[in-house]
């Protein structure tokens, strides 16, 4: 993920991915720091961060390996974000 963008369309497919695995509260959050996107960027990336943060939380026993890493990664991201824009 290298924009707000590819954030919004990974957000979008993890919360299939949380439907199809029945975890519909999840999804929803996910769904709801999407609609972020629209909005200021550090608030949708905080919205985003929070989300996964939950989705890691909680659903990584039914996601695969690899969606966990992405889960992982995307919130590496999220905080480098943060850092960058931060200065820290």
């Amino acid at each position: 993920m290298n924009s707000n963008v590819d954030l919004g369309n990974y957000l979008a497919r993890l919360a299939d991915i949380l439907v199809t695995t029945g975890e519909a509260d999840l999804a929803e959050n996910v769904r709801h720091a999407r609609r972020f996107a629209i909005g200021s960027a550090s608030e949708f990336l905080h919205e985003a961060r929070v989300a996964l943060a939950n989705v890691h939380a909680n659903a990584s026993h039914i996601l695969s390996p690899s969606q966990n890493d992405e889960v992982v990664n995307a919130i590496r991201k999220i905080d480098d974000a943060f850092k960058d824009v931060g200065g820290a």
